[in-house]
């Protein structure tokens, strides 16, 4: 059974260092592939490039590793944790697309759960990814959340996902919950002979991580 999410009262000021020691036993290739930490420059930048006001849980969650040199399976269970700068690429792309085509925000129908947490729209510029599976799909730092959530909360979009899920109250409440799945064997360094290195982290009853949010957040 996978760890519940931590609530956002959580102390998670301990979740890098948990991770990283997790790492630095059981897949080092990963723990090298982490660049380090963002600078204020490089903060300031994706905020200025977003025109969005980055919360101090994101900041934070960034002065720690700047996302991945691209030399190792993705952090996320298998979905890469993106730079700033490459945040702010992911944010403009899809920005473009809203822009080209402002009715795609609407008239793609998709659902939200927990209802009223997370906008149900295809996307909108709020949405700065973090992390991606390379194929269309992401985590992001939501600053434009529902009435019912907040802003900072990491959710769930993408072209392949038809339900925006809120995750975790923040990005670093999110590498807390990596820490307990993997601690606890819910999540578990696996062979992977594409992957670099040759091993990737996964969930262990589900291979791609986006698969497992039905289960873990709920359905609607």
């Amino acid at each position: 059974m996978l760890p519940d999410l931590p609530p956002a009262s959580a102390d998670v000021s301990g979740a890098w260092p948990r991770l990283e020691r997790f790492l630095a036993a059981h897949l080092p290739a990963l723990l090298a592939d982490l660049a380090p930490g963002a600078s204020e420059a490089d903060l300031d930048a994706l905020a200025k490039k977003t025109g969005l006001d980055l919360p101090a849980s994101t900041r934070a969650f960034y002065r720690a590793h700047d996302g991945q040199r691209g030399a190792a399976s993705g952090l996320f269970l298998g979905m890469e944790f993106l730079s700033t700068s490459a945040a702010g690429e992911e944010w403009g792309r899809w920005t473009s697309l809203l822009k080209d085509d402002p009715t795609l925000a609407q008239e793609i129908v998709v659902t939200a759960q927990p209802e009223g947490a997370v906008q149900a729209v295809y996307a909108v510029p709020g949405w700065i990814p973090i992390a991606s599976d390379g194929a269309g799909n992401h985590l992001a730092v939501d600053l434009a959340p529902g009435p019912k959530g907040t802003a900072g909360q990491v959710i769930s979009f993408g072209t392949d996902e038809a339900t925006r899920y809120v995750l975790a109250p923040s990005p670093l409440h999110l590498i807390a919950w990596c820490a307990d799945a993997l601690e606890a064997g819910t999540a578990i360094v696996a062979p992977e002979p594409d992957a670099p290195g040759g091993q990737r982290l996964r969930l262990r009853d589900t291979d791609h991580f986006l698969d497992a949010l039905p289960g873990l957040i709920g359905t609607p």
